[in-house]
């Protein structure tokens, strides 16, 4: 039985080791657990980004959720709280690869503010990750009902999140039949193609 709980510190880990397994081929994966670790963290104990993970009958993390309500503050503020813990966490995977660091940057002074224009008032669903042994279990769509109920509850008028468009067949069809719907696709600076979902509250 599978139960959903808030993101606390002791689940962090944990869920640092399912996203990589869940991603083992994604940049966040490539700068390692402790980028990942200060990225899953700002999310505890703050309302204002609802963060759950799922946990299994023998009490191990198996998924993880996060979102900010407000995206564009959320980016900016954690980018000034916890700018250097970031820089840390990043400096083995810059040594290791040199070429990343234009996308790092980016990364850095991003503010939420997507390539398609989405509604104001719309909360973003930044992460999802879901332990591929228990995948197509239902822990994904439990996770992702629990967040937008969180969303809907704070009074967010609706919801957002791009994925990649190629690929990725089964994850665009997961969240098509939840209800979301696709309202645009633009390309990233390294070419890769991402197809934009909104979900309207109201």
């Amino acid at each position: 039985m599978i139960q959903l709980v808030e993101l606390e510190k002791k689940y962090l880990l944990p869920l640092v080791h399912v996203h990589t397994k869940s991603f083992p081929d994604f940049f966040l994966t490539f700068l390692g657990d402790r980028f990942l670790k200060e990225f899953y963290a700002y999310g505890i104990g703050k309302s204002e980004v609802p963060s759950f993970v799922a946990i299994d009958n023998k009490y191990c993390v198996v998924g993880g959720i996060i979102g900010p309500l407000h995206p564009e503050g959320y980016f900016s503020k954690l980018l000034a709280d916890r700018w250097w813990a970031f820089i840390l966490a990043s400096f083995s995977a810059i040594i290791r690869k040199p070429v990343i660091l234009p996308r790092l940057m980016r990364a850095f002074f991003y503010r939420g503010k997507s390539a398609v224009p989405v509604p104001k008032n719309y909360a973003l669903l930044s992460s999802i990750a879901v332990d591929p042994n228990v995948q197509a279990q239902g822990v994904g769509r439990m996770l992702v009902q629990r967040w937008m109920a969180a969303v809907k509850d704070s009074g967010s008028s609706g919801c957002y999140l791009t994925t990649d468009a190629m690929g990725n067949d089964g994850v665009n069809v997961f969240y098509q039949k939840m209800g979301w719907s696709m309202t645009g696709s633009f390309s990233t600076p390294e070419g890769r193609l991402m197809n934009l979902y909104t979900y309207d509250f109201r």
